[in-house]
């Protein structure tokens, strides 16, 4: 029969060479739009295997993120830094060197470009070569000065002291650092507007030493400001600071052990006795059991005694100190599993935290993406991130050690990451499951006089609590976001802090983490604070570009629309209300602008991957990753281009609008009236319009479509249509409903967000209704 009343909808969801030594000389004119050539490139090679190239900065009307250095042709790194060092060179072998200069709009230099024997210590300059000193005195090196690149990440240069083959010693604050026979040092993991002194000592073959040559640099500050809500705007920044803004210590993320990138070993020994294993009594519970429990939804739980010992943790000599458990939700279908670790002792900690939380990211062929997003994540002034580290696991369940292979350790947001902060270790901190901030989530967190959950049970399908016990702000926000009297802004300045907002939605889109929608982050509430400060978690499946969107409604296309750019925000009341505030796609645009400029950049993307890469390469080649997960070289070359790509897609293509909700159909006199709520494109670019079809298939052929209407006129709040009911045929219909934009119809367009499974197909943008 005829649906008479409308439903809500519901929410778902080799190396090559060449010949000659040359410099190569050219154009110094460039294009107005790119970055001026890289000057004066010059080289030094240092023995048969090492060396040098050197250059001057480029200029450009926009900002210079890197240089892209090939050798032969191929790209051998991109780095924002004036100089690169080589000792994988061939002696007798020619080379060519190219470097470029790339902007943070995508556009590149023209390359400068030179070439040299490896090992042929000869240089293109004029006169004789100067013959080394018979003097065992080393002249200490000249010229030593500084550039620094972000608040973690200095370079020091300095001129090679002449006549000798010399080394050279680096010091940071007095503590020997490296020996190089390079004339520059690079370094990161230092931390934010802080002093740092580097001494540089030439020593000979003999071992004498020149005096220290010494210069001071200071890297920048994190944040636009230092104390948030009383320092100046920098520059044009879209973010305008604000009382409430937060951010985590600023040296936070450079102590503790993380302020390096390694591969650290954790030993486990299980001390399980086998026996009752059930969710009443897990006393003899086993690591088989453990492995075996790939249900997250049920209420058993396995957990075991083992003993634990790792760098930073030494042997306590106990029998046991710590419970092991499996961890995840999906990723516990793959044989690779994920474990959770928690130490018996509260005060007897691994670098300050209780927990470890053991990441395979089976999904992720790379194993850098969750690392890669925090680590990049915690430059960011606004948006607190979390801490990580690469671990090699293994457990000896009484047959000795077996390697498990690598994972990533990604902080847990309990007491241990508030008391770190500085912050009260009674706030409340919640990790999202499925939450969409409306009505029902409302009536899933109901609680008590005290803020103590009614029912904890259906209050954790909405947002599982990692910490605190009164939720009544909770509630309190959710009443406010759903009370129809309250404008959106009114409700956003209560309870959310603009800069956290803008800085999570941002950093989501660039880096792709298409899941923080209604699922995968937490949301932090100080106490005494009505405010709420959205934090991420979980970004294993991030540095992937958006779908490439095809003029079809094929149902696979049909989703990928559906999930594209802007669209996908219609699944979260916040989101979606949040995207259609007025000049909010020119705030993100001029935020992503900043955070591509300074936090985001090519340069600083593909440095890390490189580094990241470097550390855990001897692990994926190797059993057991290698059985599971066959390597890749090139499974990370595109990471960079990635975030690039999306960046342009947000200039250009982000106007596929958020797709409509049908309503069911209502009948008023002879007239079947079909209605929906209107698309939006958060753009603004586009005049919004509708296609509407009925047809008696759900595949909608073209000889089951019986009806087909284009050009309804968009409305603000509800769009209808009504249609002669006694034109239709009886029985079950389908109806859709398409949004064109104005400009590019074929392009620009979209259906609806409601979905309608059949036999185990589910159907994107249908409704189906009975007709008598």
């Amino acid at each position: 029969m005829l649906i008479t009343n409308r439903s809500s909808f519901v929410q778902n969801r080799s190396r090559m060479f060449t010949f000659i030594l040359l410099i190569v000389g050219t154009s110094t004119t460039a294009f107005a739009e790119d970055p001026s050539q890289p000057g004066d490139l010059r080289y030094q090679v240092y023995s048969n295997t090492a060396a040098e190239l050197f250059w001057n900065r480029s200029s450009d009307d926009l900002i210079v993120t890197g240089y892209e250095i090939k050798i032969n042709g191929t790209i051998a790194t991109t780095k924002d830094a004036l100089s690169y060092f080589t000792a994988a060179l061939v002696a007798g072998s020619a080379y060519e060197f190219a470097v470029t200069a790339l902007d943070n709009e995508g556009n590149r230099s023209t390359p400068a470009t030179v070439s040299f024997i490896g090992g042929d210590r000869e240089t293109p300059s004029i006169g004789d070569p100067v013959l080394p000193p018979v003097s065992n005195a080393v002249s200490a090196p000249g010229n030593l000065r500084g550039d620094v690149y972000s608040p973690s990440t200095i370079e020091v240069f300095w001129d090679r002291v002449t006549g000798a083959t010399l080394n050279y010693e680096v010091s940071l604050n007095g503590q020997q650092a490296t020996t190089t026979n390079g004339t520059s040092w690079y370094i990161d993991g230092l931390q934010s507007a802080q002093q740092y002194t580097v001494d540089v000592v030439a020593l000979d073959a003999a071992g004498n030493r020149s005096e220290p040559a010494s210069v001071t640099v200071t890297t920048r500050s994190r944040g636009p400001v230092t104390d948030p809500g009383t320092g100046p705007i920098v520059g044009n920044s879209v973010f305008i600071p604000d009382s409430s803004d937060i951010e985590d210590p600023d040296e936070f993320y450079d102590q503790d052990g993380y302020e390096t990138v390694n591969v650290v070993r954790l030993d486990v020994r299980t001390e399980a006795v086998p026996g009752i294993c059930t969710v009443d009594d897990t006393s003899g519970c086993t690591l088989a059991d453990i492995i075996a429990d790939v249900d997250h939804k049920d209420d058993f739980k396995a957990e075991i005694a083992v003993h634990f010992q790792g760098d930073d943790f030494a042997d306590d000599g106990s029998v046991s100190n710590a419970t092991l458990r499996q961890r995840g939700g999906s990723s516990r279908a793959f044989p690779q599993k994920s474990f959770r670790i928690k130490l018996d002792s509260k005060e007897n900690l691994w670098r300050n935290e209780r927990r470890l939380q053991l990441n395979k990211n089976p999904l992720d062929k790379s194993r850098i993406r969750n690392k890669l997003s925090f680590d990049l994540m915690s430059e960011l002034p606004y948006l607190p991130s979390l801490r990580t580290q690469f671990f090699n696991l293994w457990i000896d369940d009484g047959q000795g050690p077996v390697d498990y292979g690598l994972y990533t350790h990604a902080e847990y947001a309990g007491k241990e990451y508030l008391v770190n902060r500085d912050r009260n270790e009674d706030d409340n901190i919640y990790k999202i499951e499925f939450f969409a901030f409306s009505q029902s989530d409302l009536k899933n967190v109901q609680v008590d006089e005290s803020g103590e959950p009614v029912d904890l049970n259906r209050f954790e399908t909405s947002l599982e609590i990692e910490r605190g016990e009164d939720h009544r702000k909770l509630v309190d926000m959710l009443t406010a976001m759903n009370d129809p009297a309250r404008s959106f802004d009114s409700v956003l300045d209560q309870y959310f802090n603009r800069n956290n907002v803008l800085m999570w939605v941002t950093a989501n889109l660039l880096l792709h983490q298409s899941d923080a929608i209604t699922h995968n982050f937490y949301l932090y509430n100080p106490v005494g604070s009505d405010k709420f400060y959205f934090a991420p978690w979980d970004y294993d499946l991030t540095f992937s570009p958006e779908n490439q969107l095809i003029n079809s409604y094929d149902n696979k296309e049909l989703e990928k629309r559906l999930y594209y750019g802007y669209a996908r925000g219609i699944y979260s009341d916040f989101v979606s209300r949040y995207y259609k505030m007025p000049g909010i796609h020119e705030k993100i645009l001029a935020a992503a602008d900043e955070l591509r400029n300074t936090y985001f950049t090519d340069s600083e993307i593909t440095e890390r991957v490189q580094r990241y890469d470097a550390a855990i390469l001897p692990y994926l080649t190797r059993s057991p990753d290698v059985d599971f997960t066959p390597y890749n070289q090139y499974r990370t070359q595109n990471f960079a281009s990635f975030v690039s790509g999306i960046h342009d897609d947000l200039r250009n293509s982000f106007d596929i609008p958020m797709p409509p909700t049908l309503l069911s159909p209502t009948t008023q006199g002879d007239k079947l009236v079909f209605a929906w709520k209107p698309a939006y494109d958060v753009t603004r670019r586009n005049v919004l319009s509708y296609d509407l079809q009925v047809s008696t298939s759900v595949a909608f052929e073209a000889n089951t479509i019986v009806l087909s209407v284009e050009e309804i006129a968009d409305a603000e709040d509800e769009v209808e249509y009504a249609h002669d009911s006694t034109a239709l045929p009886s029985g079950k219909l389908y109806y859709r409903v398409t949004a064109r934009g104005n400009l590019e119809p074929q392009r620009v367009w979209q259906v609806a967000a409601n979905t309608l499974k059949i036999e185990g197909t589910t159907w994107f943008g249908v409704l189906t209704f009975d007709m008598p």
